[in-house]
């Protein structure tokens, strides 16, 4: 608004007629002293001290005044509101100075020949005080009053006068007990500052109904300012203690003392609560789940960090689809159950908050690779059966007894693969799919019978690749788990086709419980003596358990009642 307006010019001048009333109250006690004078006496070295002090805040007062007499301006009439906000302030630096010479010379012999020229130079920077008043207040300055005159200050009440009806007269404080009382004035302006600042808070809070839709941190916050207004409310009482109570501002600064410690109660009785509450909510005592939750969807997360299965390791990939939902279940169980904590900002609710957006990405990942599979695989699926019956009839028509041996089952397996995982993904495509690999294993089975012997014949030892330095711990192993199905078997040799473990990290869901699964894969092929001209192979599968100390077990595919096919077969011969 500009500084023309009616409206304006009158709130700029009741302001200053309220701030020039205490001025003039200020300048009534600094200059009454010369109404009684104190005793002619030398002046020894504490008072010397007290003369040399008071000259330097003259020096002060006389500097702030100057500034203030520049701020408005040169002449003798009103002073514009545009200039008279800054010459206020500064003239308030030079009553402050004042105030500081007045205790000092109220303590020394008015009539000394060293005091008489500070007392005549405050008289007239006193005058000057008042006739910048005068200006700023809006009327001429005063004829008697100015920079370099020697205008009398205004007195103070005459000795023997009486206070209003009713209100005793103030006590005039000395120098070490303004010097209290200014530092009390500190301290209660900071004391109503956070007094303030709580009820703007308890503002912010009170209408909230869930506490838990309240940020602790901001809570915590509250009932620091609480304490810290405590504590500096206690550094006002015992100087305020140290002041008599009818001393000029005490009773003041006693009472603003006792509105804020009041606004603070009352603030800190609707605070504490709230903060006992949030301060449960945040305790990770609270929460003794929490750690093995959070860990628990960091885990699930991972077990969808790699779409590269559905190519490298079918059967991995397989079992994570059919633990997706689950997963997807539990991660909504674990979100809903700290939802309240998560509003809140700990260590522990960034951790959840952290896993939960790590599994929300690779699940949008991983599901994104099973929709693609579930559209490619059926395609494929066709493609493999028509591929095992070309090879079949190639295998026939051209005696190429090998392709039962290594291609065709080989072929089989993938495809069996690969409708495993579309069962997992679209089971509805099972059925027929599952009729058809039973008819296309029945024709196997037809032709294998009539090219036996050729196949036998044909058959390879398995390789043996692996060379780890468990190998004859893992041979003994597997000959040994066969043994126990076939007690007199005569083990020929065992070898190992795969040059390393597989490992398989993740979590399942059985009946509503979660376990984890963290293991190894090897397989073994046991050779045993079958008859005089024949050897048979016997796959025992390894498993590594990374949760029991990598302990080692081994579990045979057949038993003795299964029907050995001819690929299963190897002549003796060919063992060494």
């Amino acid at each position: 608004m500009h500084a023309s307006h009616p409206w304006y010019a009158r709130s700029l001048r009741h302001a200053l007629t309220f701030a020039f009333s205490r001025l003039s109250l200020v300048l009534l006690s600094c200059f009454g002293f010369l109404l009684f004078p104190p005793a002619l006496r030398a002046l020894d070295a504490s008072q010397a001290s007290l003369l040399r002090d008071a000259q330097a805040f003259l020096k002060t007062l006389e500097t702030n005044l100057t500034l203030a007499q520049q701020s408005a301006g040169p002449g003798t009439e009103a002073v514009p509101a545009s200039k008279a906000r800054l010459a206020l302030v500064r003239l308030q630096g030079a009553l402050d100075a004042m105030a500081q010479v007045k205790a000092r010379l109220d303590r020394l012999p008015a009539q000394d020949p060293a005091v008489q020229p500070v007392l005549q130079q405050f008289t007239t920077a006193g005058a000057a005080v008042q006739a910048l008043q005068a200006r700023l207040s809006g009327g001429p300055a005063s004829p008697a009053a100015s920079t370099t005159g020697t205008a009398s200050p205004p007195r103070a009440n005459p000795a023997g006068a009486t206070a209003p009806a009713g209100k005793p007269a103030a006590t005039r404080l000395d120098y070490r007990q303004q010097e209290e009382l200014k530092n009390a004035r500190f301290y209660l302006s900071e004391v109503e500052g956070k007094a303030a600042a709580l009820e703007q808070l308890v503002a912010q809070v009170k209408p909230v109904s869930d506490v838990t839709q309240l940020d602790f941190r901001l809570l915590q916050t509250g009932m620091n300012t609480v304490a810290e207004a405590r504590q500096r409310a206690g550094l006002i009482t015992p100087r305020l203690a140290a002041l008599p109570a009818q001393g000029e501002g005490v009773a003041e600064v006693a009472e603003g003392l006792k509105t804020s410690l009041a606004q603070i109660d009352a603030c800190a009785k609707v605070l504490e609560p709230l903060h006992a509450h949030l301060a449960a909510l945040v305790d990770p005592k609270s929460h003794p789940r929490l750690a093995a939750d959070t860990a628990r969807i960091r885990e699930l997360a991972a077990m969808f960090s790699d779409t590269t299965l559905f190519s490298s390791h079918r059967t991995q990939a397989t079992a994570r689809c059919r633990e997706l939902a689950n997963a997807q279940a539990e991660h909504t169980r674990v979100m809903n159950a700290y939802a309240a904590l998560l509003r809140q900002t700990t260590a522990e609710s960034t951790a959840l908050a952290t896993a939960s957006a790590y599994f929300r990405e690779r699940v949008s990942l991983f599901s994104g690779e099973m929709d693609a599979q579930r559209k490619g695989l059926p395609g494929a699926i066709d493609a493999d059966f028509r591929k095992i019956q070309a090879m079949v009839q190639d295998a026939v028509s051209n005696q190429k007894p090998a392709f039962f041996t290594d291609g065709i089952p080989f072929e089989v397996r993938q495809l069996e693969e690969k409708m495993d995982l579309l069962d997992a993904l679209d089971p509805g495509r099972t059925p027929a799919l599952q009729a058809r690999l039973k008819e296309l294993n029945a024709g196997l089975k037809r032709q294998q019978a009539a090219l036996r012997e050729a196949i036998i014949a044909a058959n390879e030892v398995p390789r043996d690749e692996f060379q780890g330095g468990d190998r004859a711990a893992l041979v003994r192993l597997a000959t040994d788990a066969w043994r126990k199905v076939e007690p007199g078997a005569k083990v020929l040799t065992v070898r190992i086709p795969s040059s390393s473990w597989k490992r398989d990290t993740r979590w399942r869901n059985q009946t509503g419980d979660w376990y984890k699964i963290d293991r190894s894969y090897l397989q073994a092929q046991v050779i045993v003596a079958h008859s005089d001209s024949m050897a048979v192979i016997r796959p025992i599968d390894l498993w590594k358990d990374h949760l029991e100390g990598d302990r080692v077990t081994a579990t045979p595919q057949d038993t003795l009642k299964d029907e050995l096919q001819a690929h299963d077969f190897l002549l003796l011969k060919k063992v060494k």
